[in-house]
């Protein structure tokens, strides 16, 4: 039973960790202008009031996916922002962050849900899902390896920016 509350604390803080990267990211963003074509296909009818934190914490709940996951997750959306020259603003997020974690999963990850789950629990209709996901995945030139010595990298430079 310890093992799994301290499994779920853990879990609790990098999910937190890494809303607070994406935060620092978002606010960094707030007075460009974020529009691209590309951007429209992962844009939200509005704004969602469900808070970045909380949307990580429903994936990793119900996704259950792994440390270096959502690590991957994070270079795989960088690199879709930067092959595709935008910034993520509040209305792409946290479909961003869905699709960037389902290839991540599937990259890295032993099992796997269906797109038709993921797209349940991140609030979206697997039609949008699948669409996005190709999109995204077309756009990286299906570059999705990532070097393990990257996850460290990654990790430690943006978590001391947003520790500042």
């Amino acid at each position: 039973m310890s093992n799994h509350l301290e499994r779920e604390q853990t879990n609790n803080m990098i999910c937190n960790l890494v809303s607070k990267i994406l935060r620092y990211k978002l606010n960094a963003n707030k007075d460009i202008d974020c529009i691209n074509p590309i951007s429209d296909l992962f844009k939200g009818k509005k704004k969602t009031n469900v808070l970045l934190e909380d949307f990580i914490l429903r994936l990793n709940k119900y996704l259950k996916f792994e440390f270096n996951t959502i690590v991957i997750a994070m270079i795989l959306l960088e690199r879709f922002c930067e092959k595709n020259k935008f910034c993520i603003n509040e209305f792409i997020v946290h479909r961003l962050v869905l699709v960037s974690l389902l290839i991540a999963i599937k990259f890295n990850e032993d099992k796997h849900y269906t797109n038709k789950f993921v797209a349940k629990v991140g609030g979206v209709k697997v039609k949008n899902l699948n669409l996005m996901e190709s999109n995204f995945l077309k756009s990286i030139d299906y570059s999705i390896y990532v070097e393990y010595d990257s996850l460290n990298v990654y990790w430690e430079k943006n978590y001391k920016k947003c520790m500042k």
